[in-house]
């Protein structure tokens, strides 16, 4: 793997938005609690049109100091889990011997 994106990954909520172009992870902390569709119109890339709220482990891959990033994946159960997935969606080999599961 690259120096430049690094794994991460975060125990949090999220609200899952279907849009026109499909479906869109949003970490909630960005439209707070008690969200409207038009609150996730600035962070979709299609129009939204539905959305659930969702909480576990989530990741991705992200360029320390840029805002370059891709898209979360998840809820996942474990950290470990959403590593997991993270390297088999990216074929990556990461170092998943000090996650529990």
């Amino acid at each position: 793997m690259s120096d430049f994106m690094q794994p991460q990954s975060v125990k949090m909520t999220c609200y899952h938005v279907e849009t026109s172009h499909g479906t869109e992870i949003i970490p909630a902390d960005l439209v707070g609690s008690s969200p409207d569709l038009l609150a996730f119109a600035d962070y979709c890339e299609g129009e939204p049109e539905e959305f659930t709220r969702e909480s576990g482990w989530y990741a991705r891959l992200s360029a320390p100091g840029y805002m370059d990033c891709t898209s979360w994946t998840g809820p996942h159960s474990s950290e470990r889990e959403a590593l997991g997935d993270l390297a088999d969606t990216f074929d990556l080999e990461l170092d998943l011997s000090g996650l529990t599961s």
